[in-house]
C-alpha cells in the first residue's frame, strides 16, 4: 500500500495557523551578491550623494524613503538618511531592498 503524505498545511490544528498568521514576515534571504551591492550603494551615497530609494519593513507594511546617506552607525544598525522633509533613522535589519 501506498503511503500518502499530507501537506504539512493541513496538519496544523485551526488554532495554531491563526497564529501562524499574524506572525511577521520572514526576512529575505540576503546572499553574499546582495550584501556585496547593499554596501557598495551605501558607501556611494555616502561619498558621492548618491539619492536612494530605500524600502524598509514597519509594523504597518512597507515604507519608501528617498533620500542620500549622511550617517552609519555599525554598531547599532542604524542609518541616517537625509530626505526632503529632514533627517530619518532607519535601522538597517528593517531594509528590504536599496535603489538607486
Amino acid at each position: 500500500m501506498k503511503q500518502f503524505q499530507f501537506p504539512r498545511s493541513r496538519i496544523i490544528p485551526p488554532e495554531s495557523r491563526k497564529t501562524a498568521a499574524t506572525l511577521p514576515e520572514a526576512e529575505p534571504v540576503r546572499d553574499e551578491h546582495y550584501l556585496q551591492e547593499f554596501q557598495l550603494l551605501l558607501e556611494r551615497s555616502l561619498r558621492e550623494g548618491l539619492v536612494l530609494r530605500i524600502i524598509s519593513a514597519s509594523g504597518s507594511g512597507k515604507i519608501t524613503t528617498t533620500g542620500m546617506i549622511t550617517h552609519t552607525d555599525p554598531n547599532s544598525g542604524r542609518l541616517q538618511v537625509q530626505t526632503l522633509e529632514g533627517t530619518r533613522t532607519i535601522h538597517t535589519a528593517n531594509i528590504l531592498d536599496l535603489l538607486t
